[in-house]
């Protein structure tokens, strides 16, 4: 998964203080974010600007991305998969950063 390198000390110093693992942290986090999954996500896409013949993205600065390696259950990999597809997230890395984002505040 790939997240945003500033975000990645973060989510290490929380998985330290709560003395859990990486994978339950991002788990609580997904579960954190329940029902406001899809707004956290759709809140994280680009913007479009709509005012010529084209659309166009507005894109923010983007921050460094660093890549984090998880270790989980196929079942949870296949939840999250599920979450992706009903939130129309564009990947499993768009979902986390969102989740991670809002428990991470």
């Amino acid at each position: 998964m790939s997240v945003p390198t500033q975000m990645l000390q973060r989510f290490r110093d929380e998985a330290k203080r709560q003395q859990i693992s990486h994978v339950d942290l991002l788990l609580d986090a997904i579960e954190a974010a329940g029902p406001r999954l899809g707004e956290l996500i759709r809140a994280s896409r680009p913007e479009e600007d709509r005012g010529g013949l084209f659309v166009r993205t507005v894109t923010a600065d983007s921050a460094p991305l660093s890549t984090l390696a998880l270790r989980m259950q196929q079942q949870n990999v296949d939840a999250i998969d599920r979450l992706v597809r009903e939130t129309h997230a564009t990947s499993r890395s768009q979902l986390c950063v969102a989740a991670l984002s809002h428990y991470l505040k």
